[in-house]
Formats: C-alpha cells, sequence, structure tokens
C-alpha cells in the first residue's frame, strides 16, 4: 500500500501554561493536502511508493520491482498548506509480450519548495 504518514511534535495547546499535547500523526491513503498546524516548523514524514508490476510470459515468470520507502525531517512553514500526492502501485501484465509497468512516485509537497520528496515507485518486471 502506498501512503505518507506526517507526525508532528510539541504542538502546545495555546493555554497560558503552554502545555504540550500529544504527538500527532495524520495518515495519506489517497492524494490531498496537509496544513501545517499552528506553531509547528518541523515535521517528519514516512513515505512510500508505488510498487512496480510483475509479469506472466509462460514460463518467463518475474515480479515487479519493491517501492522506495523514505523517513525524513523537514522544516516546514506554520499554516502552510502542502501537497501530497499517493503513487499507485501498478497491475502484472499476462502475456502479449508487455512489460510490467513501472509504480507512480508519491511527493510531499511541490517540486522548488524547502520540503519537497520525491519517493520513487518500484520498477517493472522487464523479462521476457
Amino acid at each position: 500500500m502506498s501512503l505518507i504518514k506526517v507526525k508532528t511534535n510539541g504542538i502546545t495547546d495555546g493555554a497560558a501554561t503552554a502545555n504540550k499535547v500529544a504527538t500527532r500523526r495524520q495518515v495519506f491513503t489517497a492524494s490531498g493536502t496537509f496544513t501545517v498546524p499552528t506553531g509547528i516548523t518541523t515535521v517528519y514524514v514516512s513515505i512510500c511508493a508505488g510498487g512496480g508490476a510483475g509479469q506472466n510470459q509462460g514460463s518467463n515468470q518475474s515480479g515487479g520491482g519493491g517501492a522506495g520507502v523514505l523517513w525524513l525531517q523537514r522544516t516546514v512553514t506554520s499554516g502552510a498548506a502542502i501537497a501530497v500526492t499517493i503513487g499507485a502501485a501498478t497491475s502484472g501484465t499476462y502475456s502479449g509480450g508487455g512489460h510490467g509497468v513501472d509504480g507512480n512516485d508519491s511527493k510531499f509537497g511541490t517540486s522548488g519548495e524547502g520540503w519537497y520528496i520525491e519517493c520513487d515507485g518500484g520498477k517493472g518486471s522487464n523479462t521476457q
């Protein structure tokens, strides 16, 4: 399963005592937007892309490549809306001479943003 988990630590509750609220996580299994909570400037991102497809060519059967997985800390801007793209796995091929299709990439942010992460999808099988 392709997914992205975003974890924030140390969210203050805004009270005069500035009590810390428990660690919070938001899990994405479909593309969407992560809005950085007020007061947060660091997030921890677990990201997994889609796996590559296998193929079945009679006696030549092979599996697709596994997807990339990353866990990274990123500095963010409090209140920012960050695009989250979930890269789907691909389905295998059966006969007909086709190769397995590459899995899709998962992304946190947009290219050029300081917090941008791109996790590559797995390669499709290339055996015939």
